[in-house]
């Protein structure tokens, strides 16, 4: 029988918005009734179950306690939820964790917070959490010796998509990971794949940077190819005005969107208006042509990389260093994807 397979779901993002809390019921919703319907009662996880890394609240811990726990449980699904990043509250020990301190206490998660082997439509499986400076050597060591087909892990892998339109240029070397026939992978939320490892995105979109993407989660089959099923709903838009300015408004119902506007003509006011009535976000883009594009002959530094200068000239360690200029990428990805 097929198994779940589901990315990263972030519970609690963004200060615990309640449209986002509303999204997710709604994708864990489908999943359970897809689990229903074709009788599987098995999945996995792929990390990042939680997004606050040093607190979870009182209100995401309620949330999956009220709203996910039961339906999980009413359709006798059993789901292995590896720790991500997110879930842990210190980037270099796997304990404590948010999976560990929330979900344990619940008959339908099982925790791994170690590496483990588990068998699957008749294949062997590796379960891999996040790979950090307390479990680096004994989940590579577990690696070098395991005979299993394929691995499931929250890895962060050099040469990857974590955004559509942003390459991660840091992380581990792929080549430990040869050895299977197939890797899948939460942690990048744009589903992309190269060799043999496919990260396989998150099951619904989460901001401006997953803009107009169908999103979704997958059946395992025992083989290397899974099954996508989409989310119906994308909850992150786009619409460039004036090329798109006769869709339907109500199309965008709920969403939030971003409308980039390239030219202003007599209708672009009302259209905004009916945007406004509809959406849950709207956030405009002026592309507009004006002094401040004209060319001149002074070099102006961005400021992404002033940022990384001044990381450069901090007092910290090489590593510290690594690791702020990625949570800096992170930011200012996701800044100047909602500008």
């Amino acid at each position: 029988m097929s198994k779940i397979l589901i990315g990263d779901t972030h519970a609690g993002l963004s200060a615990d918005n309640e449209w986002y809390e509303a999204n997710l019921y709604r994708v864990f919703k489908q999943i359970v009734d897809h689990c229903k319907a074709n009788g599987i009662t098995e999945g996995y996880h792929a990390g990042d179950f939680f997004d606050v890394r040093k607190a979870t609240t009182q209100k995401t811990m309620n949330f999956v306690r009220e709203r996910i726990v039961p339906m999980i449980q009413e359709a006798g699904l059993k789901l292995h939820v590896l720790v991500g990043n997110h879930d842990c509250q210190f980037k270099d020990k796997i304990q404590p964790n948010a999976v560990r301190e929330v979900l344990a206490q619940y008959d339908c998660f099982i925790v791994v917070d170690k590496p483990m082997t588990v068998v699957s439509e008749g294949s062997t499986i590796d379960l891999i959490p996040w790979i950090c400076a307390e479990n680096a050597s004994e989940i590579f060591d577990f690696i070098s010796k395991s005979k299993s087909d394929f691995c499931l892990g929250h890895f962060e892998l050099a040469g990857f998509y974590f955004y559509k339109n942003s390459k991660a240029d840091h992380g581990l070397e792929p080549d430990f990971l040869k050895k299977y026939k197939r890797v899948f992978s939460g942690h990048y939320h744009h589903a992309n794949e190269g060799d043999n490892i496919f990260y396989i995105g998150t099951p619904l979109t989460m901001s401006a940077n997953d803009e107009d993407e169908t999103r979704g989660f997958y059946e395992f089959t025992g083989k290397a190819e899974l099954t996508f099923i989409p989310n119906p709903e994308i909850n992150h838009r786009r619409i460039v005005y004036p090329r798109q300015k006769d869709v339907n408004p109500t199309d965008y119902l709920n969403c939030s969107v971003r409308l980039i506007i390239d030219e202003i003509d007599n209708d672009l006011a009302d259209f905004q208006g009916q945007l406004e009535k509809v959406t849950h976000a709207l956030s405009i883009k002026d592309n507009l042509k004006n002094d401040s594009d004209i060319d001149t002959d002074f070099e102006i530094e961005s400021s992404y990389s002033l940022m990384m200068k001044y990381v450069d000239n901090m007092n910290h360690s090489d590593e510290d260093k690594a690791e702020i200029k990625k949570y800096v990428q992170t930011l200012y990805t996701e800044v100047s994807a909602d500008a």
